[in-house]
């Protein structure tokens, strides 16, 4: 019932970016990464997951992009306001992903139909894009994501 899918760089992904004439590259893993350029000379990358997930016959992926870098797991005060934020959020919710020692991502994240329409895959990548290029700002000085 539950389950990976695992995948090199996802065909569909690529022909939804083609046609939302998007530029990306894939990383190592066959994951797209994208650069958006955004208001205010600043710009945010965001990943799109080639390996999906299986829930029965529901099959999605993830989109996320990091937003801050701590050398730590988050303290209670941010912890607790990145959950209260995510009670308010029409979709996707913050993340915490332990990396490596010492290295822990706060990102934005949603997941979305793994075949979803070009125009769904924009509108959750502007969702994930903004998102985390406003808590950037709030958290961290200049722009590094």
């Amino acid at each position: 019932m539950f389950g990976l899918k695992q995948r090199n760089a996802d065909p569909r992904v690529k022909h939804r970016l083609d046609q939302l004439g998007i530029r990306y590259d894939v990383d190592g893993d066959g994951d797209y990464r994208v650069v958006f350029e955004l208001e205010g000379d600043r710009s945010q990358m965001a990943f799109i997951n080639s390996r999906t997930s299986a829930l029965g016959d529901f099959e999605i992926r993830e989109i996320w992009s990091v937003a801050h870098v701590s050398e730590e797991p988050l303290d209670g005060a941010m912890a607790n306001f990145l959950l209260l934020q995510n009670a308010r959020l029409k979709m996707g919710a913050w993340e915490l992903r332990h990396v490596d020692e010492g290295t822990f991502y706060v990102c934005f994240c949603t997941k979305v139909a793994a075949d979803c329409a070009a125009e769904a895959l924009y509108a959750s990548l502007v969702v994930v894009l903004k998102a985390a290029d406003e808590l950037e700002k709030e958290l961290d000085t200049g722009d590094r994501f």
